[in-house]
């Protein structure tokens, strides 16, 4: 065919309708000119204006066919027009020679929604520039919403080896309802997040949910930068998934598109740091009660951001006490127990003035006795820290008190005890609400800066102890025999006085 759609071009405009229905299939379709650009394939369709609509419902199929923009479809819809797709479509070995391998949509201020009966598939298409699956250009408050689609073995020469979108003025992308992502590649810098390219002019605001990701799957993608294949994944999870399989760089596009791999490489982070909610530790304490049968060891802290369900505490050596340290100890707690006037002693570490020293060589290990049946089975590997809760769940949850943005309080308790050999070492707290980042002063990372752990406060709590044998009567008893024997005796007394007085 000539420029505009190898098989059917159409243009509605002022409330203009169109339905293409039944089973349809597109085969070698080509929309190609040798002075002009060749948009749509298959299908070139321009819908303008509201009640203007294209519906394609049913069966379509669109095999081998290509144009220079949109090798399957060319969908262009604005000022209120609209396109829908509610019946099953495939695109298979369909091409481009710049955008959209298989479909290029293109919205101003208007709606293009994917609701298939059945999924979609896109398999083996590409473009030599932007957008192997799908090119999405969003503008003036269009939305465009992709449900349902899988797209296999897609392939770019530049940016977006499954789907590039490029957002600005309030324009809106979603997928949602499990969209799949396998294998897809892009030889450019739209290796963001190799299956998608997501560029857009002017800051992005998250609260206004203009990007929705929400059900989407990604799996086995590539991305030719930093000078070899990169696997990324989708899936994503908080808790279990490795934090380099989302990064991200904060420039504008053009900048972006003017870096180079190593710039790209020096300057990207994790996208989790953007979204995580990381707790901010501000003291932590343990009461040491081997007599107690609800704990033998209390854990109290107090900090924000703790969420209830998803904290975990992390406690570990910072370092030996120096001979110094235990022998100064041990002089204030003679001193206290020979005045007598204190049941409990506080191990406060202020006094003293240190820097935390995390050694990764020759760690000496926490003993704990190899006859000891530990109940909660705690975490403690080479680097001498514990995690609690565990993860086979065992334990009583943290208890947490207080709003997460306010200040809160957790506590929690062990009764396995001999691991804490607080009379030889300093120990130090993190926090942490996903298992992987550990947040201490202020929700500093503990990677970033060792100075973010907490102290932990030790205290030794003795039971009080009966300083008799016997039956303990109240004490309104005893003051009430005491006064009856009192009277007894001055009686006694008078009767002797006043009989010795008679017989003088």
């Amino acid at each position: 065919a000539g420029n505009y759609g190898g098989a059917i071009y159409t243009t509605l405009k002022s409330g203009g309708k169109l339905t293409i229905a039944g089973s349809c299939l597109f085969t070698e379709c080509r929309a190609i000119s040798t002075t002009f650009w060749g948009y749509g394939g298959g299908i070139y369709a321009k819908i303008e204006g509201e009640n203007s609509s294209l519906i394609l419902e049913d069966s379509i199929t669109f095999e081998r066919c290509s144009g220079q923009t949109g090798g399957g479809m060319l969908l262009i819809v604005q000022n209120g027009g609209n396109i829908k797709i509610i019946g099953s479509c495939n695109f298979t070995d369909c091409s481009s020679s710049t955008s959209g391998g298989g479909i290029y949509l293109e919205t101003n201020d208007g709606t293009v929604s994917f609701n298939p009966t059945e999924q979609i598939l896109i398999e083996n298409c590409n473009s030599d520039n932007n957008g192997g699956g799908i090119y999405c250009s969003i503008a003036e408050k269009g939305q465009i919403s992709l449900n349902n689609i899988k797209f296999n073995k897609c392939l770019s020469q530049i940016d977006g080896g499954g789907l590039f979108a490029d957002i600005n003025e309030g324009g809106q992308l979603t997928l949602d309802k499990s969209c799949e992502f396998y294998q897809c590649e892009s030889y450019g810098n739209g290796g963001g997040i190799c299956g998608i390219f997501i560029g857009s002019y002017g800051d992005y605001d998250p609260s206004s949910e203009l990007i929705d990701l929400h059900g989407m799957k990604i799996n086995g993608n590539t991305a030719d930068k930093y000078g070899q294949r990169e696997y990324v994944k989708g899936n994503y999870s908080d808790t279990y998934s490795d934090e380099n399989e989302l990064l991200g760089i904060p420039l504008n596009l053009s900048s972006f598109n003017s870096y180079s791999s190593e710039e790209i490489q020096q300057q990207q982070q994790h996208l989790e740091h953007w979204w995580g909610i990381f707790g901010i530790l501000n003291r932590a304490q343990v009461i040491v009660n081997i007599s107690n049968p609800n704990g033998k060891l209390i854990f109290q802290i107090g900090g924000q951001r703790m969420i209830p369900g998803y904290l975990n505490v992390k406690i570990f050596e910072l370092r030996d006490k120096t001979q110094q340290e235990i022998d100064q100890e041990q002089k204030e707690i003679n001193q206290l127990f020979n005045k007598n006037n204190l049941e409990s002693l506080i191990r406060n570490s202020s006094q003293f003035s240190f820097t935390p020293k995390i050694e990764t060589d020759n760690q000496q290990q926490i003993f704990i006795n190899s006859n000891l049946k530990i109940k909660q089975k705690l975490l403690l590997d080479q680097t001498n820290e514990i995690i609690y809760p565990p993860e086979d769940g065992s334990s009583t949850p943290i208890q947490i008190e207080g709003e997460i943005q306010s200040d809160q309080n957790a506590t929690f308790g062990m009764n396995e005890y001999k691991w804490l050999n607080y009379n030889q070492k300093w120990y130090g707290v993190l926090i942490s609400n996903n298992k992987k980042i550990f947040t201490g002063k202020d929700g500093i990372d503990f990677e970033k800066d060792a100075n973010a752990a907490v102290l932990l406060e030790v205290i030794i709590q003795e039971e009080e102890k009966e300083k008799g044998k016997g039956k303990r009567f109240p004490i309104g008893i005893v003051v009430g025999v005491l006064v009856i024997v009192s009277v007894i005796i001055i009686i006694i007394i008078i009767a002797l006085f006043i009989s010795n007085k008679t017989f003088s």
